[in-house]
C-alpha cells in the first residue's frame, strides 16, 4: 500500500524516449527490406539444363529442342563450361564471362526481327554477363542473363567482330536464347 500511496509519475523526457523507442521497433518490424545481396541468387558454381528455348532465329536450318540442346556449368570464376555430347564427360571451356550492360545497341539489335522479347529481356534484367569465344571474325559469343525475378538465361549467338564499328553492316546476331534451370543430376 504505501508504494502505491509514494508513486511519482516518471519524468516527461522518460515517456517520450519509451514511446520514440516503441515507434523505431515497430517500423523496423513493419518494413520489408529491399532486395538485400544475401537474397540475390548468383548464377555462378552450378551446372544447368535446357528449361526452354525461348527464342530461335529462323535463319538457320539447324535446330535444337530441350532434348538435344548441351548441358552448361558456370563456375565461381565466370567460366562457361559445355557438354554438348550427354554421352561423354569432356567439358569443353568456352571461356570467362565479362559483366555488362545490356543496351538496345549491344543486346535488341541482335535479334533478328523479333524485337519484343528482347527489351522485354533487357528491362527485367538484373545483371549480365558476355563471354566471346575468341576474337576472330564471326566468332560464338553468349550473354548470361540474370532477371529480377531469379530467372537465368543464355544466349548463343555470332559476333562479327570485323563490322564491329559499322552498325549498318554489323552481321552479329543471337540465335537462341534459352531459359536454363538448375540440373541437379552432376
Amino acid at each position: 500500500m504505501k508504494h502505491v500511496m509514494n508513486y511519482k509519475k516518471p519524468a516527461f523526457w522518460v515517456i517520450i524516449a519509451s514511446v520514440v523507442t516503441c515507434i523505431v521497433v515497430a517500423v523496423c518490424f513493419l518494413t520489408n527490406p529491399k532486395d538485400s545481396d544475401s537474397k540475390r541468387i548468383d548464377p555462378f558454381g552450378k551446372y544447368y539444363k535446357v528449361r526452354d528455348i525461348i527464342y530461335e532465329s529462323g535463319a538457320y536450318a539447324f535446330s535444337y529442342t530441350t532434348e538435344t540442346t548441351p548441358k552448361y556449368y558456370v563456375t565461381n570464376e565466370k567460366e562457361l563450361l559445355v557438354l554438348e555430347d550427354k554421352s561423354s564427360t569432356s567439358w569443353l571451356n568456352a571461356g570467362t564471362f565479362e559483366e555488362v550492360g545490356l543496351t538496345k545497341d549491344n543486346f535488341d539489335r541482335y535479334f533478328r526481327g523479333v524485337r519484343g522479347s528482347a527489351s522485354s529481356l533487357r528491362s527485367n534484367n538484373q545483371k549480365a554477363w558476355r563471354l566471346l569465344v575468341n576474337d576472330s571474325p564471326d566468332t560464338v559469343f553468349y550473354y548470361l542473363l540474370l532477371q529480377k525475378n531469379g530467372d537465368v538465361y543464355l544466349t548463343y549467338g555470332y559476333y562479327d567482330a570485323s563490322e564491329k564499328d559499322d552498325p549498318a553492316s554489323d552481321d552479329t546476331s543471337i540465335r537462341w536464347v534459352f531459359s536454363l534451370i538448375e540440373d541437379e543430376l552432376n
